[in-house]
């Protein structure tokens, strides 16, 4: 339990922003924080002395990034929490560039200790992590689409929308599952707008690109 409490927070904190506001601005969710859940682990094949390898980059990196948050003054556990909004926004932008370069590190030793078919699970699951977000927060994905301006444009309007929608109502109580399933309907909402904005070729490429769907909730269970 204390290797995805972990990677949770990780994910909640640095990358896991969309309901703050500010998720078009944000890069997506790192490969390494992902690898640490034991569903993603699992779903990798991974086991023996790879098991290990990846265990290792993941608590090199955790450390790295706990003492770049140290070192500017942020929490590093439950105190993040005890922050205000404005407090915790700006806290989020140094963590971010503090993860770009932990993640620029580690990335390529994680890579190295994954098989090619691996990695490339990995990144879906990253992907589809992020869902239509990451139209407008991966620029490997953006590129390999070639996603014009104007449809980058209205992906970030759609998302804005939603997310306005989502603050509509209201910071309810963790776990209320009246709650949570108007978040995924609005969700959904988002995402089929976002999908219409591609063409056919986009939108065949995109799903292909995806690849078979991971179980999210593994991750995260308000999904």
């Amino acid at each position: 339990m204390l290797r995805i409490r972990c990677s949770v927070g990780l994910l909640a904190v640095v990358a896991g922003v969309f309901w703050s506001g500010t998720a078009h601005a944000q890069p997506a969710p790192g490969l390494i924080p992902l690898v640490r859940f034991e569903a993603v682990q699992q779903e990798l094949g991974l086991e023996g002395e790879a098991l290990a390898e990846v265990n290792g980059i993941f608590s090199s990196s955790l450390a790295e990034m706990r003492a770049e948050m140290t070192k500017a003054g942020i929490p590093t556990d439950g105190g993040f929490n005890q922050l205000g909004r404005e407090e915790q926004l700006a806290a989020t932008k140094k963590m971010i560039e503090f993860r770009r370069k932990v993640d620029e590190k580690y990335e390529p030793q994680l890579k190295d200790a994954l098989t090619t078919v691996q990695f490339e699970r990995l990144q879906q699951i990253r992907w589809q992590f992020d869902g239509v977000l990451a139209l407008i927060r991966d620029p490997e994905l953006i590129k390999s689409l070639d996603l014009t301006k104007e449809q980058q444009a209205k992906i970030v309007a759609v998302d804005r929308e939603c997310r306005e929608k989502v603050r509509g109502l209201g910071a309810g109580q963790a776990g209320n599952p009246e709650l949570q399933a108007k978040r995924e309907e609005l969700r959904k909402d988002r995402d089929g707008k976002v999908f219409e904005l591609l063409n056919k070729d986009q939108q065949d490429k995109y799903t292909k690109l995806m690849g078979k769907p991971f179980d999210l909730t593994q991750l995260d269970p308000s999904r």
